[in-house]
């Protein structure tokens, strides 16, 4: 029956002699009045009677309302700029998964080495550890983002505050997260982990015996196998685990509706077209990109930024580029410039939401 006083015990005792039930929930089929003349009950007893009932026979509804006070509990790390944490409902969640994918050089590691700047720089007890599998750390861009936002000393200690590692292959890096990981979270205050990228070593392969199709049968294996456990560490750890998703084309065939894991993502293709309107583009070149690793990574994880950018003509003087070459061959006036944005393709704590930004050396900040 759970945890209720000798009181209620009682009362709900009573009401099931009086009504000749053999089970509690029995008396919960009994209308209210009848209820409250065959127990001899006041309307606020019958009340009562009823939601302890209800409470014991259906204990998932406690649950439900405690899952809604954690709600209000959660917490986010900031990217350091109050409208892009808006656009993604507070910022990055915790106890979540969320994937930033994005074209090459879109911005998908900048934004990540962003994230673990803001939770360094949150408390000195927090930690960051950065799973890179497409290349070296890059340790610099790290450090001048840390120095654009504190002292020399602050940026040396923040930087001991980081674990890396780095991985060739696709068995490698899922030993090293199913065995490593755990006790690297375990030695200390984790706030963020980030794989960049998930899809390194996914994308491609073949199994000798198998083929093509039996690598990917075995990867959506694994991918499963490693999505529980994430969550199951994001939930237990309390941190926000990133993971960056490479793109893929997608062949138009006229099929209308979107690919195998999620929707369609603009194009970093250069744009040349006549120049109208305040924004400089008259149009924008979409081709069509989808995250790579399909429906199966993509019912794992619980949030998708998007990241894309665009090249074009723009008018304004103020957004002439640091290298001339860059509007060589284009009309007097007529300058090129890179616009970006970051989009909240879903989640479920905030709504879809787009805003577009610029990169410096601290980071992305709104425009």
């Amino acid at each position: 029956m759970g945890s209720i006083s000798v009181e209620d015990q009682a009362l709900l005792d009573k009401c099931k002699s009086k009504l000749g039930c053999d089970e509690y929930f029995q008396c919960l089929l009994v209308p209210s009045a009848e209820l409250q003349r065959a127990a001899g009950l006041s309307e606020e007893q019958a009340h009562r009677v009823r939601h302890l009932l209800s409470r014991t026979t259906y204990p998932w509804r406690s649950k439900i309302a405690a899952a809604s006070e954690l709600g209000s509990q959660d917490e986010f790390i900031t990217t350091g700029d109050e409208r892009i944490d808006g656009c993604f409902g507070g910022g990055i969640r915790q106890q979540s998964i969320t994937e930033i994918v994005g074209e090459s050089a879109s911005g998908k590691t900048q934004l990540c080495l962003q994230l673990a700047v803001s939770s360094l720089l949150e408390s000195s007890d927090n930690r960051v550890v950065y799973i890179s599998t497409e290349g070296a750390f890059p340790t610099g861009r790290l450090a001048s983002m840390l120095a654009a936002r504190c002292s020399e000393t602050a940026v040396q200690r923040a930087m001991e505050r980081v674990q890396v590692a780095e991985f060739d292959d696709m068995e490698t890096m899922f030993h090293a997260m199913e065995y490593k990981l755990p006790a690297l979270m375990g030695s200390g205050v984790v706030r963020l982990v980030v794989v960049d990228s998930i899809a390194a070593h996914l994308r491609f392969g073949a199994d000798e015996a198998t083929g093509q199709m039996g690598f990917y049968k075995r990867r959506s294996a694994q991918l499963v196998s490693l999505g529980a456990k994430l969550k199951l560490w994001a939930t237990e750890y309390r941190c926000a685990i990133v993971c960056t998703n490479q793109v893929k084309d997608v062949v138009d065939d006229g099929d209308a509706r979107p690919p195998l894991g999620g929707s369609l993502l603009p194009s970093a293709s250069s744009v040349e077209g006549s120049v109208e309107g305040d924004g400089g583009f008259s149009a924008l070149a979409v081709s069509r990109k989808a995250p790579a690793l399909g429906s199966v990574w993509a019912n794992i994880i619980d949030a998708r930024i998007m990241m894309y950018q665009r090249r074009g003509l723009a008018l304004s003087e103020f957004q002439r580029p640091e290298n001339p070459a860059d509007s060589a061959g284009h009309p007097p006036g007529h300058l090129m410039r890179t616009r970006r944005w970051l989009e909240n393709a879903f989640s479920p704590w905030a709504p879809h939401a787009q805003c577009e930004v610029f990169l410096d050396a601290s980071g992305f900040h709104h425009i």
